[in-house]
């Protein structure tokens, strides 16, 4: 019995069609075409995409899709699983902390062991006072820039000499400019 590759390549050199042109009509990747013509299904993301693209494969060269998908289903069903199944790790032995207490809860234990809290310190321990130090240098900088604003003793000697400048202040309201009406100067006549 021919598998559903061979089906499907035969049928194509039927029609007289490349791969890439069966790729461009029927809007398929040229991979998921030949991979299709190998029986190569595991190359597609998932099995309901190799469920499509058989049938759409199927119909542009003029298949039947039907026995083409119950033929893919019992080969899908027939091959070995292909993952292996886990193995279950024992079960931890029981603790003072996994006990039940007094009022008969058991609580779930949190602890870390000290060997890596003190790793994770350590990791930490220089990338805190880098960061720090930076921070201390940006404020000492921001504020050594900030306090820098000139003394009236800095200013030059020539703005005591110059009339100090009257300064408009807009008021938060103001009062709207006259209105513009436009007086006509021939006399109208009437008809």
């Amino acid at each position: 019995m021919p598998t559903i590759g061979q089906i499907f390549k035969e049928a194509r050199l039927k029609k007289n069609v490349t791969p890439s042109q069966a790729a461009g009509a029927t809007r398929m990747k040229v991979q998921h075409i030949e991979a299709l013509e190998r029986d190569d299904f595991k190359s597609m993301a998932a099995p309901t995409y190799a469920k499509g693209f058989i049938r759409l494969y199927a119909e542009y060269l003029a298949l039947d899709p039907v026995p083409l998908l119950k033929q893919y289903a019992d080969q899908v069903n027939a091959a070995p699983p292909s993952r292996k199944p886990a193995v279950m790790a024992p079960p931890p032995a029981p603790s003072k902390e996994g006990e039940p207490s007094k009022s008969g809860v058991s609580l779930p234990s949190f602890r870390i062991p000290w060997s890596q809290l003190s790793a994770f310190y350590a990791r930490w321990k220089k990338a805190f006072w880098v960061a720090g130090a930076a921070v201390l240098v940006l404020l000492l900088l921001s504020l050594s820039l900030c306090g820098r604003a000139k003394t009236p003793s800095e200013e030059p000697a020539v703005a005591g000499k110059l009339a100090p400048l009257k300064s408009h202040e807009p008021s938060i309201v103001e009062e709207p400019p006259e209105p513009y009406i436009e007086k006509p100067n021939m006399p109208v006549s009437k008809p």
